[in-house]
């Protein structure tokens, strides 16, 4: 959590009272990706669980403390929120996201088998997304709009799906993605 907390210093609250500017981009690097990711690990790791609608209140409650951090900045301190995407509030959001997609792993019945595509294809996801987030941040430099980041995440999501699919149809490239 640590560094998550530098990187939130250096980065969503660098030019307010509550950080400081640093020329090195914490936005791109383990200072970010590292907590989520350990985090995750962990809870699936020593198999906690949360009931789904518990997973969801905590990404409710995550989602709407990261809205309130992000206009509050924007108006206490004229930044573009575009630019600034982690805020304290990310960290519960994501957390009752994983924690959600954890509890449908739990529930699916087994007649089902492996039909959640949030369970099966989770790492793969994780894995690829950058490629088109970073590809789709040049388009949104063209509009620079809040329709557009609000969107995004469902495009690259959405991209990153089908392309995984599309792996697993390969047989020499479907243990990739599995």
């Amino acid at each position: 959590m640590l560094m998550y907390l530098v990187a939130l210093y250096y980065g969503a609250y660098s030019g307010t009272p509550f950080g400081s500017d640093t020329k090195y981009p914490t936005r791109w690097g383990p200072l970010l990706s590292t907590p989520f990711f350990a985090t995750g690990w962990t809870l699936a790791r020593n198999g906690w669980f949360l009931s789904q609608k518990q997973s969801l209140s905590i990404a409710g409650i995550g989602y709407f403390m990261h809205i309130y951090e992000a206009l509050a900045i924007k108006y206490k301190y004229g930044f573009d929120i575009i630019d600034r995407d982690f805020f304290i509030g990310t960290m519960p959001w994501a957390l009752g996201i994983f924690m959600f997609g954890l509890s449908l792993s739990r529930s699916i019945p087994p007649s089902l088998g492996n039909a959640l595509i949030t369970v099966k294809y989770t790492l793969g996801v994780y894995l690829i997304h950058p490629i088109f987030y970073h590809a789709l941040e040049m388009v949104g430099c063209e509009y620079r709009s809040w329709l557009w980041e609000l969107f995004r995440p469902i495009l690259v999501f959405t991209i990153s799906l089908s392309v995984i699919f599309l792996l697993q149809g390969n047989r020499r490239l479907a243990g990739l993605v599995q």
